[in-house]
């Protein structure tokens, strides 16, 4: 995780972001993004670029730790 920080894809009712995530992705090859409104204490969902996929990572709270993020605050 690099803690970059974009909107996602439009829907296709053409709602919603701006596809910067998948700008990034486009420019860095950073293929895993944490959709923020699914983050609770038990994880949260990722969505794969590159697999177009998506999984729910239970091991957020570690994950955001290395960037010094207490996910409980």
């Amino acid at each position: 995780m690099c803690g970059s920080l974009g909107c996602g894809r439009r829907m296709y009712d053409g709602s919603g972001g701006n596809g910067h995530g998948m700008v990034h992705y486009k420019e860095t090859n950073h293929s895993l993004v944490v959709k923020l409104g699914t983050i609770t204490s038990s994880g949260a969902s990722v969505h794969c670029y590159s697999c177009d996929d998506e999984v729910i990572d239970h091991n957020l709270r570690d994950h955001l730790a290395n960037f010094g993020i207490d996910i409980e605050k």
